[in-house]
């Protein structure tokens, strides 16, 4: 991995990147969280809105959208 996708700014992961991380199949946890994607044509359903509020009030972490 050319990037670690936690300290690599978001200009510099590339896809490769992702693919590979998610490769090593890593656990959820306070700093990595999965969400699957859905369609919704009102916007993001809330429970990614909430994630994305909690992980803003916390430490951060990486969040993966429809992984």
């Amino acid at each position: 991995m050319s990037a670690s996708l936690f300290t690599a700014s978001f200009d510099q992961i590339t896809a490769t990147d992702i693919e590979e991380f998610l490769g090593f199949d890593p656990s959820e946890g306070i700093r990595l969280d999965y969400k699957e994607a859905e369609k919704n044509t009102d916007g993001p359903p809330s429970s990614m809105i909430n994630t994305v509020v909690a992980f803003a009030n916390t430490q951060g972490g990486l969040l993966i959208f429809g992984a």
